[in-house]
């Protein structure tokens, strides 16, 4: 029996390279992003001076330069409370698990001075309660016996594209892993038009909520607010609402 309890996280999840892209494509337009409450809330990477297309196309081009230009997002915070939480209750004897963090570095090339400097920082975060190690692999090479055998739970941005490669090959068919719980924001990756945004709008229709739904017998789908997976940088006593 594994004794790991295993968080697999990519790195545009703790970091807010979103806000980066952005910034080494069109400063101000960052700048007047992030200085609004809308980008907290957004329901797509779409920005002033920086349409949704254009942006898809800039943000598939990051690169190190964009990682090291980037904020750490919430998401930080809901990883120490994982390995904590998984830790106080290995040592109260509810469950003998030692916490693991795994950091997927795909796609940026990553040096091993960079990586140094993130474990080092996890290790003070985490008081040196967690295991942590570093992987590289595409969203092709996580496949769901990958998941089934060595992950409790993870994250991905852009998760829709997880699913819908694992989807389309079958595997996630072959393969469910409704014990996984897979993260990501609550965010389209595909323009939504006026006319379907309207549709969802009256008929009071949550597309998330109608996706989690649709992915959970194969994953168990958990979907969280974009802020979660921005720049950590509102205030914790402003409403979103």
């Amino acid at each position: 029996m594994n004794d790991i309890q295993t968080f697999m996280v990519d790195l545009d999840s703790i970091f807010d390279t979103r806000l980066s892209t952005l910034f080494l494509h069109d400063r101000k337009s960052a700048e007047q992003s992030i200085s609004t409450i809308e980008y907290f809330k957004r329901k797509e990477d779409s920005f002033q001076n920086t349409p949704f297309e254009v942006f898809k196309s800039l943000y598939k081009d990051r690169n190190i330069e964009t990682l090291k230009h980037s904020i750490k997002t919430p998401f930080v915070s809901f990883l120490i409370d994982f390995v904590k939480g998984t830790y106080q209750n290995s040592i109260n004897g509810f469950e003998q698990k030692k916490p693991k963090i795994l950091f997927n570095v795909f796609p940026y090339k990553i040096s091993d001075e960079d990586i140094t400097a993130i474990r080092d920082v996890f290790i003070g975060l985490t008081d040196g309660f967690s295991l942590l190690e570093f992987v590289d692999l595409s969203i092709e090479q996580i496949t769901p016996i990958f998941l089934r055998d060595r992950i409790g739970a993870f994250s991905l941005y852009n998760y829709t594209d997880w699913l819908e490669i694992h989807a389309a090959n079958d595997n996630l068919k072959k393969v469910s892993i409704p014990a996984v719980t897979l993260f990501g924001p609550k965010i389209h990756f595909k323009k939504v038009s006026v006319e379907e945004k309207n549709f969802l709008l009256q008929n009071k229709i949550d597309p998330f909520d109608q996706l989690q739904k649709l992915a959970n017998p194969f994953v168990n789908l958990k979907l969280l607010d974009i802020v979660m997976y921005s720049a950590d940088l509102l205030p914790k006593d402003l409403p979103l609402k």
